[in-house]
């Protein structure tokens, strides 16, 4: 979920508009819960993992890093 003073909104109860992976770059295109429109641009991305499309409550966690290393476990 969002940490206290994010730069993100709140996507919990937003949606999930679509998403478009080309090589290492994924663009997530998303309303938040007040229903404004982003796209989330993820680059230099290994893995990509979306499951289970349904209506309400679509993404539970969104979390941005700067680390390099990704664990292997997400």
């Amino acid at each position: 979920m969002n940490q206290p003073n994010s730069v993100l909104p709140s996507f919990h109860d937003g949606f999930l508009d679509g998403f478009l992976a080309r090589g290492d770059e994924v663009r997530v295109f998303v309303r938040a819960d007040q229903g404004a429109p982003f796209t989330l641009i993820l680059m230099g991305v290994k893995r990509f993992n979306v499951e289970r499309f349904a209506e309400g409550n679509i993404i539970l966690e969104c979390g941005m890093s700067k680390n390099p290393e990704v664990p292997m476990d997400i």
